[in-house]
């Protein structure tokens, strides 16, 4: 998990200005004092700050831009790299407004706002960003090589129908393996109330997105069929997996689907 972390720096220094002689003597022309006294321009630091929980929900390949705005500024950094620091050295004490947004294959998944004061003694912000849900949905990958998704996932899972053993529309506690290997996949679903699922069957991605189907056996002997409708890794190391299963042993069908991280 990265920290999505963006500094706006706004560093601190004095302009001087004036006219007059030096030495600090009194004109001679008998007008007076010409030396105008120094004109002290202050700046301060502002810094911004994605949290933790906030950026774990940001897809790998987001871009998240950064726009100031006010006393007649008006910058936009676009950071593709979480590490990368935005620097705004020249702005001057006033009210700001502050931006984020989050876009994900040109689509915006999230979004913050907020207007500050900037004082001398500077400000900080905990940008807490606000995802669109339905936008966080990407569409599934489409590769030849599937190592990526090869791993012991732990998260829940949620059935339709008692066709699989546990009670309709029941959540419960799985451990999901996947193992993909050219066109072949196995995947285990090991539900902690329920039964284990074990999945075997062959990757079909010549529609542009993924898809399987095989057979799959239960640990209390059911069997049937399954096919995989949906199957996604929103982050590196999550995954969504949504799949219709056809029990052969009891006649029924129900639809699972499984939210992990490893």
């Amino acid at each position: 998990m990265k920290l999505y972390s963006f500094v706006i720096a706004i560093v601190f220094g004095t302009l001087l200005s004036g006219c007059g002689g030096g030495g600090g003597g009194s004109s001679s022309t008998g007008g007076g004092d010409t030396n105008q006294p120094p004109v002290s321009v202050t700046k301060a630091l502002l810094s911004l700050l994605v949290s933790p929980a906030a950026a774990a929900e940001i897809p790998n390949g987001a871009v998240a831009t950064v726009k100031v705005q006010g006393n007649d500024v008006d910058r936009t950094v676009t950071l593709t790299d979480v590490d990368v620091a935005a620097e705004f050295s020249d702005l001057l004490l006033g009210t700001y407004t502050v931006t984020v947004s989050v876009t994900n294959n040109g689509v915006e998944i999230g979004t913050f706002s907020e207007t500050v004061l900037l004082s001398e003694g500077g400000e900080s912000i905990d940008a807490s960003i606000v995802f669109n849900r339905a936008s966080l949905s990407v569409e599934p990958f489409v590769s030849s090589n599937y190592a990526a998704i090869n791993h012991e996932y732990e998260g829940r899972s949620t059935v339709s129908s008692e066709c699989l053993g546990d009670a309709p529309f029941s959540t419960d506690a799985t451990t999901a393996t996947v193992e993909a290997e050219g066109a072949n996949i196995t995947i285990t679903f090991d539900n902690f109330y329920g039964e284990t699922l074990q999945l075997s069957g062959v990757i079909d991605d010549s529609t542009g997105s993924f898809l399987a189907s095989g057979t799959f056996q239960s640990s209390d002997f059911k069997q049937g069929n399954w096919n995989i409708t949906y199957l996604s890794k929103q982050t590196e190391r999550s995954i969504t997996i949504a799949a219709s299963f056809e029990n052969a042993t009891d006649t029924c069908n129900a639809d699972y689907e499984f939210v992990g991280i490893y």
